[in-house]
């Protein structure tokens, strides 16, 4: 038995050299053979295998130009061969250009067009013939592989880009909340963030001290904890009032401490909107009044006092 040379080693291993690769499907090696000495002059990649089975492993390896598949082989004959490549979508599209002999009255042409090849030649071969078409997939290949190349560049280019933009944008947004995170923490007086339904989002160190309040604690709808009981149901009213119009908010209400301080407070806030003039949210602030709630109660005292002493003087008739 004349032993096989190595094309027909199952481990096919396909050049990565720059050129087209071309699939050559014969298991007869003196057709193999003639293959190859007519196309080698193109100077692409000739992968030469023995069988269907063969073919379809290489196919599943690589991509290529072309397919030049012999219609009388055994086992696997090209037909069936063609089948089974245009039912793998990696190979559905490849060009099959069938090989048969002169005199093969199993051939049909009609079958093989069927089977979706682009071109068939009978044996033997023209050389020029066979040369001027594989050099044609071979072109229409490389442009695809060129417009391929071109598509997967743009799409890094935009991704670069994007993320490009989307870093600066980071930065910029990093660099916003650096310097509000700054100036609410030197801010005299407490300062909160809430999303559209109420929800709290931030909260300054000075809103946490006359609350009694950690910012974990605060966070959600766990900010209702420093309202003072006697003042919750209204400004919860006010609060839900204004929003739902999306409307400023402004009151005057007390913060409790879990200690049972108290503390008088002028509470404020304004819509946040998006570019859509969607309501996103509210910012506000809360000052300490504490000290006015206690002058003007101690002015209305003395006044009170004053007309007081007043209705109590007796006057008499007069000097």
């Amino acid at each position: 038995m004349t032993e096989l040379p190595e094309i027909y080693d199952t481990n096919i291993e396909v050049s990565s050299g720059a050129g087209a690769n071309i699939l050559l499907v014969d298991d007869n090696p003196a057709n193999l053979l003639a293959l190859r000495v007519i196309l080698e002059d193109l100077g692409q990649n000739l992968v030469e295998v023995c069988s269907g089975e063969l073919a379809l492993t290489c196919l599943r390896q690589d991509d290529f130009a072309v397919i030049l598949l012999d219609v009388q082989m055994d086992g696997l004959d090209g037909f069936e061969t063609a089948k089974r490549i245009r039912v793998q979508e990696r190979t559905r599209h490849t060009p099959i250009i069938f090989v048969t002999a002169h005199d093969d009255d199993r051939f049909s042409a009609k079958e093989a067009y069927k089977l979706g090849a682009v071109d068939y030649l009978t044996k033997p071969l023209e050389p020029l013939i066979l040369r001027s078409k594989v050099a044609g997939f071979i072109e229409l290949f490389q442009k695809g592989e060129q417009i391929k190349r071109q598509a997967r560049q743009l799409r890094q280019r935009d991704r670069r880009e994007f993320e490009e933009r989307l870093e600066q944008e980071n930065l910029r947004l990093r660099e916003s909340e650096r310097r509000f995170r700054t100036l609410t923490s030197l801010a005299p007086v407490g300062i909160f963030q809430t999303d559209a339904v109420g929800n709290c989002l931030f909260v300054n160190d000075r809103w946490c001290e006359m609350a009694g309040l950690t910012p974990q604690q605060a966070q959600g709808q766990g900010w209702v904890d420093a309202l003072h009981p006697e003042d919750l149901k209204r400004v919860a009213e006010e609060w839900t009032e204004r929003t739902k119009a999306g409307r400023e908010f402004s009151s005057e209400y007390r913060f409790q401490t879990p200690e049972g301080k108290t503390t008088w407070l002028h509470g404020s806030a304004v819509t946040l909107r998006n570019d859509a003039g969607q309501v996103t949210g509210y910012i506000g602030t809360v000052t300490d009044i504490t000290e006015l709630r206690r002058s003007e109660i101690a002015l209305r005292e003395s006044e009170r006092l004053y007309r007081a002493i007043g209705e109590s003087i007796d006057y008499g008739d007069g000097i």
